[in-house]
């Protein structure tokens, strides 16, 4: 009996950890909720001829979420099941944010795991939408909400995937195991 209440209490942590599991699926604009459809319109005027749709699979739930590109940076524009707008995030190179937020970002990340891999940093946008239309069509520089990284790090066992949500100031709010679906691709 004691050994079965080790092995538990040693895996308690593991089911603790927020874990993420997602998957997309491609759908056509005719498809998307009629709310998406205008605010779309509303944020980018005319969309890009290559934006691809997609409906998004979580545990419990499904969202929207519109894909292209705009003034030279990837956008996915995320909305929930009824057409109202979650998010907007841009794809960022990591060498563009300021280095002192990369310092920080780097040394949160550094007290998790021996090493890591950024895979991706979005810019996050969120907020009322007549305010990101004015901040998306200005030529000017976009003022994230917070930064969204995709990391692969070794905690020294294993390389896991893990996403996690940091502050403008670099603290983070939010991180999650990624879930990687199996595919038939080898990754090498």
């Amino acid at each position: 009996m004691e050994k079965i209440s080790l092995i538990l209490l040693l895996l308690l942590p593991f089911g603790l950890l927020a874990q993420k599991l997602e998957f997309e699926k491609r759908c056509r604009y005719d498809k998307l909720p009629p709310a998406m459809q205008e605010s779309l319109q509303a944020l980018y005027g005319q969309l890009p001829k290559r934006a691809k749709f997609y409906q998004e699979y979580q545990k419990e739930s499904y969202s929207y979420e519109a894909k292209f590109r705009y003034r030279g940076h990837c956008h996915s524009v995320e909305y929930n099941a009824q057409g109202q707008l979650e998010d907007i995030e841009v794809r960022q190179k990591w060498k563009k944010l300021a280095p002192e937020l990369r310092q920080q970002m780097e040394q949160a990340l550094e007290q998790q795991f021996k090493r890591y891999r950024i895979r991706k940093l979005q810019l996050q946008l969120t907020g009322p939408e007549k305010n990101l239309a004015q901040q998306l069509q200005a030529k000017k520089p976009l003022i994230p909400s917070a930064y969204e990284l995709i990391i692969k790090g070794n905690d020294g066992q294993r390389w896991q995937l893990w996403e996690f949500l940091f502050t403008t100031e670099g603290q983070i709010l939010r991180q999650e195991q990624l879930i990687e679906a199996s595919s038939w691709q080898l990754d090498y």
